[in-house]
């Protein structure tokens, strides 16, 4: 197993819920035919030892994330809750296609440490994941590193989380000290988006929405 194959193992036991195969082809290869033709080869490689599960699902295209559409801060003014929801809106109204999906194995989830069965997500949910699993891209592509502890996935929090409300993720500063939230808006309204900028504030936590 070589690094880059370890490394996906480790998002996806660790980090993200699910990838698809086009996702794997342009961050961890080219995302030109020679790229493709890789992922498709360690994904078939992979599942036939039971590292990974492949599943075939209909789901909105993930395509590459640049940036959140607002960051929140406990102190800054209250932000524009219709205007942003109009945006959520729009934006979950893309078309859904077919897809070739990867979940980690029970194997691969016990190895990295992950105790029990792997979670697979809810096919209702597939669209969210895959672009949660962007926002996770974007911050690999900004440098950061799979075999830290910076990035928690929602199956991750700590024990002492002290909100009901569960943003998809959590980022750590290097001493270990949850620094932001992250959230990806699917189609929020209003009241959805109040309740979650509240909770957070109540706790003086930043949180991007992607």
């Amino acid at each position: 197993m070589n690094a880059w194959e370890e490394e996906i193992l480790i998002s996806l036991a660790w980090h993200v819920r699910v990838l698809s195969v086009e996702q794997l082809a342009r961050t961890w290869w080219s995302g030109l035919a020679t790229g493709t033709r890789l992922a498709n080869n360690f994904v078939k490689a992979r599942s036939a030892t039971d590292w990974l599960h492949v599943r075939h699902v209909l789901s909105r295209k993930p395509t590459p994330l640049a940036e959140p559409l607002q960051t929140w801060h406990p102190d800054a003014p209250v932000p524009d809750f219709t205007e942003l929801s109009r945006l959520l809106h729009r934006r979950a109204r893309t078309p859904a296609r077919k897809f070739r999906v990867v979940t980690a194995s029970r194997k691969c989830r016990e190895l990295f440490g992950m105790v029990g069965a792997a979670h697979r997500p809810k096919l209702t949910q597939l669209s969210h994941e895959l672009f949660v699993s962007e926002v996770f891209i974007r911050y690999l592509q900004n440098g950061f590193n799979v075999f830290s502890g910076e990035w928690v996935s929602e199956d991750r929090f700590p024990s002492s989380w002290p909100i009901r409300v569960r943003p998809d993720g959590l980022i750590k500063d290097a001493e270990g000290n949850i620094v932001r939230a992250i959230e990806y808006g699917g189609a929020y309204g209003v009241r959805r988006l109040r309740g979650l900028y509240g909770a957070l504030k109540g706790i003086s936590l930043p949180c991007e929405v992607w």
